[in-house]
């Protein structure tokens, strides 16, 4: 078709001139044929054919003088908003944003600010106290010590068409996924975005608990990565929380749990609200059973504080946060050994030997050395005292506390006198001159 009409109005005003131009092209006709046979010939050709040309001449124009006055059919309001990981500031950023059609910038800026900021936040936790970098399976993969580049892949975008809020993932050519809120868009993006990133060095525990947490939503990482951080005061505290849990209720002997059934009134009144709570007869009663009665409170207040550490030993064991995982490495060998915080023990990249040792399941030995580096530094008379004493290399917290002891101000030869009369050196070492 030369011209279609585009509005209401050219499709009405098409009309009226096929009509108006069939009419004009008959009368012209019949006003040149004149009354001769031929004039009536011609009449009778000029009725079906002319007027068709008529109509068309009038259809053109009514189109075109519809599409410019009428009113146009509305379009579209649409508008997106790009976040994305700028690997030099190792942090989400706000990318590009456009509207068009009347589209609502700011609602799509608001969720892309609100989706850069909760990916932040992620990274902060993800982190911990060590240095990290952030890089993306999109961007690069470490495997076997060779990285391999790949196109960047941790972009998300926030959109509208119409009334429909939408994400896309991964490239602003993904597939459109529809939502029924501006919530439920940067969840979606955030869970996909942060899971697409990788951490290298930060805080083992959290980096463990974001690969094998299974959370489809916020709320529940939040929860799992909470548990990592559970995890770690466990580990600087295990001997105290087992104390507690191994201290608690169900340390009581049989005739103790009966006789607090037994006395349960009384017993919590005391534990609750003190001793001052108790009248005379309770205070009486307490003083006559003093001993049984303070275990039991002691036993209860242990299982207080031992039942959420109970709940939260069961889900790090499902989140496997105390098994190796391949999170741990990222970035390689220089990656998982930035996780252990090595600077707040002075100890460095080049002061590093790793020996791996075959056997059951295998073995991985990291231990400081300074062959690199200052040979005189503690770190390594306290590993070549390990070596000639011992004949194996320093264990990790062996190396920390003697190492120390020397930087405290205790003599080589104190410590050396201390590695001579161990247990240890006594069962294999010899003194000789070799």
């Amino acid at each position: 078709m030369v011209v279609s009409p585009q509005t209401q109005a050219a499709v009405a005003l098409s009309s009226i001139g096929s009509a108006v131009g069939a009419y004009a092209a008959v009368s012209s006709t019949l006003a040149w044929a004149g009354g001769t046979a031929a004039g009536a010939k011609l009449t009778l050709l000029g009725s079906f054919v002319v007027p068709g040309v008529g109509a068309f001449v009038g259809f053109v124009l009514g189109a075109l003088i519809g599409n410019l006055f009428g009113r146009k059919k509305p379009k579209t309001p649409t508008a997106n908003a790009e976040v994305y990981l700028d690997y030099t500031s190792d942090q989400f950023q706000l990318g590009a944003s456009s509207a068009s059609n009347g589209g609502n910038l700011q609602l799509v800026r608001n969720m892309a600010e609100t989706a850069r900021d909760t990916l932040n936040g992620f990274l902060t936790v993800l982190a911990g106290d060590m240095p990290y970098e952030a890089t993306s399976w999109g961007n690069g993969l470490w495997r076997n010590g060779q990285y391999f580049s790949m196109p960047a892949g941790v972009q998300s975008f926030y959109g509208h068409t119409g009334g429909q809020l939408w994400v896309k993932l991964g490239s602003p050519t993904a597939a459109q996924q529809n939502v029924n809120s501006a919530d439920d868009a940067v969840s979606k993006g955030v869970m996909w975005s942060i899971k697409q990133t990788q951490v290298i060095g930060g805080d083992i525990f959290a980096k463990r608990a974001l690969a094998n947490s299974a959370a489809t939503d916020l709320t529940a990482l939040l929860g799992d990565l909470q548990i990592a951080s559970d995890y770690r005061f466990y580990a600087n505290n295990r001997e105290l929380i087992n104390g507690y849990i191994t201290g608690a209720y169900n340390s009581l002997n049989q005739g103790e749990k009966d006789y607090y059934a037994a006395n349960k009134a009384v017993i919590d009144k005391a534990h609750t609200k003190g001793l001052d709570a108790l009248d005379a007869n309770e205070r009486n009663f307490y003083n006559a059973n003093k001993a049984t009665i303070d275990k039991i409170i002691s036993a209860l207040e242990d299982q207080a504080i031992a039942n959420p550490w109970i709940i939260t030993l069961q889900r790090i064991n499902e989140l496997k946060l105390d098994q190796w995982s391949a999170s741990d490495f990222h970035g390689g060998l220089q990656g998982f050994l930035t996780s252990m915080g090595l600077e707040s023990y002075g100890v460095y990249m080049e002061d590093i030997r790793v020996a791996a040792q075959g056997g059951s399941g295998g073995r991985l030995s990291v231990a400081g050395t300074t062959t690199t580096t200052d040979p005189t530094s503690s770190a390594a008379q306290t590993w070549r005292l390990y070596d000639a004493a011992h004949d194996r290399a320093a264990d990790v917290s062996g190396l920390h506390w003697w190492t120390g002891q020397l930087d405290s101000g205790r003599s080589l030869v104190s410590i050396a006198e201390d590695a001579l009369t161990s247990a240890e050196f006594m069962a294999v070492g010899s003194l000789t001159n070799a």
